[in-house]
């Protein structure tokens, strides 16, 4: 290659024709040496020395030498007008790019130790696509900081990548990478916190999986935005994807999905202190159940009924609930002794607070009876609570 490029895209060699239609490709204001390499499918060496004699022919111009990010000048832009048209390639550049960075999200999770998700990538979840010269497969990090750095400073090109499964991109790879940036934008609180992160991983995202056609991977997303939108007590957008998601399961008739969603949604509304619409997940959980006829279900969903109704200052009705629940565990056709015992500890605590020392009393005597022989932790913690004095406030269970 020549020291200084000449200044037509026809003259150009190939390899930097290369790197700046995946500029254009990716249509991203600022990239690295590293994700070009990825999308361009150059070894990385390569693409390096081809950035430095595009920097000193002015057709990229430096945004951060520490971490070499580039971006087109806008010279180049002009004076490489037809180059930088669209190619029946850009496809495989922007899918390169997506693969790339699927890889290296799966590492940070690996170097953040995150646990995989029960509905993790298949083996197959990258694109059909020839393996990279870039090495992608290799990404690696030696730290939980350095993982968490490269995530910081990739957030504009991560988003980018998932937007592209609305355009050409295989969505199945797109909706993947925002199902595995979710547990990471969890455990990374400069993210988490940023609202505009979360709400366009969430568009992204969703609309990734709506154009693939995936009820299933849309659910996961929900799901996955509402618990850290929860987790950073946005509360009101938390509702909004449990909504979307508790609907879907009901279109897909999927009773275990449903079921396992509206308990996270209630205990969403536990968190929220919204009581009522707590009450009304808690009441539909019953009626799920029941017409499932799962009596075991029906016992779990009316404990956590009556413990919604306490932690809500209505202790009358939790002494109900709870009454109802230790009767369904004890007349299942395995009688769930363990979760009657709790079952009945709580409708003790009920009574407590009512003033009801004796009746009390009694619901920790039998709790204990049913435990112990079979849990010493939870026996001692019922004769912790026997030997309360009437008008003292009760210990937590620990």
């Amino acid at each position: 290659m020549s020291d200084v490029l000449p200044h037509t895209g026809h003259d150009l060699p190939a390899d930097a024709v290369e790197v700046l239609r995946c500029f254009a490709a990716l249509d991203i204001p600022d990239l690295s040496v590293e994700l070009v390499s990825a999308a361009a499918d150059l070894p990385f060496a390569q693409v390096e020395g081809v950035v430095d004699e595009l920097l000193r022919s002015g057709l990229l111009t430096p945004q951060s030498l520490d971490h070499q990010w580039y971006r087109l000048a806008p010279s180049g832009v002009v004076r490489l007008a037809v180059t930088l048209q669209s190619s029946t390639d850009d496809t495989a550049r922007r899918t390169r790019f997506v693969d790339y960075l699927l890889d290296a999200v799966v590492a940070v999770t690996s170097a953040l130790r995150i646990p995989e998700h029960s509905e993790g990538p298949p083996s197959n979840v990258r694109s059909e696509t020839t393996e990279s010269a870039a090495t992608s497969s290799s990404v690696g990090f030696d730290s939980p900081s350095d993982a968490t750095e490269w995530v910081i400073q990739h957030r504009t090109p991560l988003l980018a990548a998932v937007a592209m499964g609305s355009t050409d991109v295989a969505p199945e790879a797109t909706d993947r990478l925002a199902a595995v940036l979710w547990p990471v934008t969890a455990v990374i609180a400069e993210i988490r916190a940023d609202r505009l992160w979360r709400a366009d991983l969430s568009r992204h995202g969703e609309e990734a999986a709506i154009r693939g056609r995936r009820p299933r991977a849309l659910i996961e997303l929900l799901q996955a935005s509402a618990h850290v939108a929860a987790q950073e007590t946005d509360y009101p957008s938390a509702e909004a994807q449990w909504v979307r998601a508790v609907a879907l399961w009901r279109d897909l008739d999927d009773p275990v999905g449903l079921t396992a969603a509206m308990t996270a949604q209630g205990e969403m509304y536990r968190s929220w202190g919204r009581w009522n619409r707590a009450l009304d997940v808690d009441f539909g959980l019953v009626s799920e159940y029941q017409q499932r006829h799962d009596d075991y279900g029906v016992a779990r969903a009316l404990h956590q009924l009556g413990l919604t109704m306490l932690r809500a200052g209505r202790p009358d009705s939790a002494v109900d609930y709870l009454a109802q629940a230790q009767k369904a565990f004890a007349e299942l056709a395995q009688p769930a002794l363990t979760d009657r015992a709790q079952a009945l500890v709580d409708q003790g605590r009920a009574y407590w607070r009512q003033g009801m020392t004796g009746r009390a009393q009694r619901c920790f005597s039998a709790a204990l009876a049913l435990w112990v022989d079979v849990d010493d932790h939870a026996a001692e913690r019922a004769r912790r609570l026997l030997s309360t004095p009437a008008g003292r406030p009760l210990p937590d269970d620990s």
